[in-house]
């Protein structure tokens, strides 16, 4: 199975379940007994089975993008910073973008935008200089 895409299928073949056992098993762990996860996971190796992060965003209409709003990306002090938030967001699933906001042209405006066009599911803004209005879920 090392030539081809690995699917779902290939997974629920392999455990000896049903497609929508081995995702209630890799999406909902608490919902199949120990036994039948078991069995998914062992296929999900054997298989080398990948979860399509795009496609699971994509149906739960998120992004999986947090993006940081960085006052000066030279300094070195956020170095650290950015790399606990990107270890803390990748344990729940989610990737970590950086934007310098004082790079030529940058308005904050476009942040807000990057949120209602869905490119970014939250905002953490690290330059006290920067006021952004308030936005709601759309």
């Amino acid at each position: 199975m090392t030539n081809k895409t690995i699917k779902i299928k290939d997974v629920a073949i392999v455990a000896g379940v049903s497609t929508a056992t081995v995702s209630r098993a890799l999406s909902k762990p608490e919902q199949v007994s120990e036994a039948t996860r078991s069995a998914v996971l062992d296929a999900v190796r054997q298989t080398g089975y990948r979860i399509n992060q795009t496609a699971r965003n994509l149906r739960k209409q998120r992004s999986g993008v947090i993006a940081a709003l960085i006052p000066d990306l030279g300094n070195p002090f956020f170095s650290q910073i950015l790399s606990g938030m990107a270890s803390e967001l990748s344990k729940e699933g989610l990737s970590l973008i950086v934007v310098d906001s004082q790079q030529i042209g940058f308005e904050p405006a476009q942040m807000l935008e990057f949120l209602y066009m869905k490119q970014a599911d939250g905002l953490i803004v690290l330059d006290g200089r920067i006021i952004v209005p308030h936005a709601t879920a759309g």
